[in-house]
């Protein structure tokens, strides 16, 4: 999906019903993770390569401002795939890592 579109913003908004509240701490937590810990760096970060891991799964790195690195692996593919270890302290993990529908952070100071 077009993520400028209309459409797309409206699909992301948590549907009424039990796990609203679930979707909207989780939101709440990858967002104050960005805030603290990506967003204050981003000025002059740049990308240092991306590794496709599976079909829908790739690991992606950027070093930040003060010289620290951001890690990420999402899979959002069918299929297991092996994440490369996090070099630093880790920031979010959903699931098991590198199974289908997981994601990782960390950030290498």
């Amino acid at each position: 999906p077009d993520p400028n579109a209309d459409a797309t913003f409206a699909a992301s908004v948590p549907a009424p019903g039990p796990e609203a509240e679930a979707w909207l701490r989780l939101y709440g937590e990858l967002l104050g993770i960005r805030h603290r810990e990506i967003r204050p760096r981003l000025r002059g970060a740049r990308g240092l390569g991306a590794d496709v891991l599976g079909e829908g799964a790739v690991a992606a790195n950027w070093k930040l401002n003060d010289g620290a690195v951001l890690q990420i692996a999402p899979n959002l593919g069918a299929e297991r795939v092996d994440f490369p270890p996090i070099e630093g302290e880790s920031l979010f993990d959903l699931l098991e890592p590198g199974a289908p529908g997981s994601f990782r952070a960390g950030l290498r100071r």
